[in-house]
This record gives structure tokens, C-alpha cells and sequence, in this order.
């Protein structure tokens, strides 16, 4: 039976300075995140990929089956499509030197934001994973979300103010 794989967009480059959402969920929704070493792994290579390939890591939460991350192109060569493959093989092959089993589900699901879409939707949408799936209370108290680029006080306040304020854009 073949393996269904989550298309990309048609004839968008997922090149430059774009914000996307993520998710890239594990091999048979296995926890694999539960563990710490496996979860740090796979965030130090996200963030390796997002060096390497000119991305800001804008939020990042590893769900105990799966990840979440929000990232923004900063250069005109920003690869997105090569930024995911080349964190989810070196975490995966990292995964099975140590496990002898498979990291990560085929393909991932993306979403390219569009300039009139809040990013600090996209931040609270995964920012609340845990509070969602009732591993925490608050965003604040789930030790494997955050971001590369701003502190969580700094994160949590704006989606807070923007909440407040409201929104008439349209979420997913």
C-alpha cells in the first residue's frame, strides 16, 4: 500500500522570506519526545537546520508525538523544504544509531503564512500544544517549548496583548 505524503504547495518555491508553520508528527505517533535525550536531539538539530539554511526559530514545541514549530526565512536563499529534510534525517539518524527503530512519520504538514495572517496566532497555536492536550496548566510550565528568538515572557505577553486586542484574521 503506498505512503501517503502531504503535498506542498503548486508552484510556490517555499524560498525566502516567508513564515511557516509546521508540524512533523513521529513514526506511528510513538512518544518519542517523552524522553529527554531524544527531544533534545531533534531540537538541537532543528536549530543546526535553521542555521545552516537561514531560518529564525520563532517557536518550537515537541508534543511527547509530535512537533510544532514556527519559523521565518531571514535570507533570500532561505530553503524551507531543505531546512525540514535535513532536521528531520540528522534527529532521525541520530534516533536509530541509538534505538534501531524510525524517528519520523513520511512528510510533514505545512502551512506558508501570508503577510495579512498574525504570526503570534501561529505562536500561540503552539505555544498552547500542552495546555491544549492537558500535559500543563500554562504554556509557560511545559520545559520543551519556547523560542530561539525571543524569551517565553516576551512571546506569551505579545499573544496576550494581541488576544486582547483581537483579531479578525482567519485561523486554520
Amino acid at each position: 500500500m503506498p505512503v501517503h505524503r502531504p503535498g506542498r504547495a503548486p508552484g510556490f518555491a517555499y524560498l525566502g522570506f516567508y513564515t511557516y508553520l509546521v508540524t512533523c508528527c513521529t513514526y506511528a505517533r510513538r512518544k518519542y519526545f517523552a524522553c529527554q535525550g531524544t527531544a533534545s536531539n531533534a531540537l538541537s538539530q532543528i536549530r543546526r537546520a535553521a542555521a545552516a539554511w537561514h531560518f529564525a526559530v520563532i517557536a518550537y514545541c515537541l508534543m511527547p508525538d509530535h512537533l510544532h514549530l514556527v519559523v521565518g526565512g531571514m535570507h533570500p536563499d532561505a530553503d524551507f523544504r531543505r531546512f525540514v529534510s535535513s532536521f528531520k534525517q540528522r534527529s532521525g539518524f541520530g534516533h536509530a544509531q541509538t534505538t534501531d527503530t524510525r524517528l519520523w512519520q513520511v512528510g510533514y504538514h505545512d502551512r506558508v503564512l501570508r503577510r495579512d495572517e498574525s504570526i503570534l496566532e501561529a505562536v500561540a497555536y503552539v505555544l498552547d500544544n500542552p495546555v491544549r492536550a492537558g500535559i500543563v496548566q500554562r504554556s509557560e510550565d511545559y520545559p520543551w517549548s519556547g523560542s530561539d528568538c525571543y524569551t517565553m515572557r516576551e512571546l506569551l505577553t505579545e499573544v496576550a496583548r494581541n488576544r486582547r486586542i483581537g483579531t479578525t484574521r482567519r485561523r486554520w
